[in-house]
Parts: structure tokens; sequence; C-alpha cells
């Protein structure tokens, strides 16, 4: 259950920069102690039907909560000009990642599960599903028209070549 706040912790930390940024540290503070709140009425709501993964996902909600609502605060206080791209290309990525995760799953179940066996299995299986994902993910990138791998792949060549 703590997975599934990941993502929602991960832009909290990316997103709280940008209030200092306009010189709001109030904002950010007062956020996360509504944050708090909802994490400690969440955990008392769900510990008794569901445990300590009650308190995961209680965490994880608290998260969802506080990216919200830093993020809807933000977009009244900063002008997002432009945004139509960033937004284009945040959903071309996560619909390659989310092809890739499908494709290592995919593979890991009918492919690697029943061909290998003993001691190294694991080593082989991780470096195989990492190559996989790697390959389908950076040729979705490509195939999506992703302009951010189109300027990694150029900078990438550039040095390769040595120019």
């Amino acid at each position: 259950m703590y997975a599934v706040g990941l993502p929602f912790f991960t832009l909290v930390r990316i997103t709280v920069p940008a209030f200092y940024a306009v010189k709001d540290t109030r904002t950010p503070a007062i956020v996360s102690i509504f944050s708090v709140a909802v994490n400690i009425f969440l955990c008392f709501q769900l510990r008794d039907d569901y445990g300590f993964v009650g308190l995961a996902l209680a965490a994880s909600i608290a998260g969802i909560a506080n990216l919200t609502a830093l993020t809807f605060l933000l977009r009244k206080r900063v002008s997002f000009e432009g945004n139509r791209e960033v937004t284009t290309s945040g959903i071309k990525i996560l619909l390659a990642a989310s092809i890739m995760a499908l494709a290592i799953w995919t593979a890991r179940e009918y492919l690697i599960n029943g061909i290998l066996a003993g001691h190294l299995h694991r080593l082989v299986e991780l470096l195989l599903l990492l190559a996989i994902g790697l390959l389908v993910y950076l040729g979705l990138c490509y195939l999506l028209g992703i302009e951010e791998w189109r300027n990694l792949s150029k900078g990438f060549l550039k040095r390769l070549r040595g120019r």
C-alpha cells in the first residue's frame, strides 16, 4: 500500500520548491498539517479492518491529498503557459512506461519463469527483465516522438562520436 503513494510523495517533493520559488513557505506548511491530519484520521479508520496494511494505505491517501491540495493552490498562484506540451509529453511517457511494465510482466510470466531454473535464476531474470523493459520503453519513446528522448539520444550520439 505504500507503493500506491510513492509517485505522489515524489511529486510533493517537486511541487513544494515551486512555492519556495515564489517566496511562499506558509502554504506548503499548512497543507502539510492538513495532510498529517488526514493521515491520522485515516489511520484510526482503517487500522481495525486492515491492520498494518490500512496504516500504509492511510499514508498513501494522505500523500495523494497533499499533492492534490498543493497542485490546486499552485495553479491558482502561478501561470502555466505552455503547459499543453508538458502535459502531452507526460502522457506519452506514462503510456510508454505502462506498456513497458506490461511487457516486463508478460515476459516474466510467460517466457522467463518457464525457461530459467537454478541458482542464478533471479540474477538472470532481473537482467533479462531490465533489458526487455529498457528496449520496450526506449522504443516506445522513439515511436511516440517524445522530444526529451530525441534530445537525450542526440546528446548521447554526439558523445559517442566524440564531438
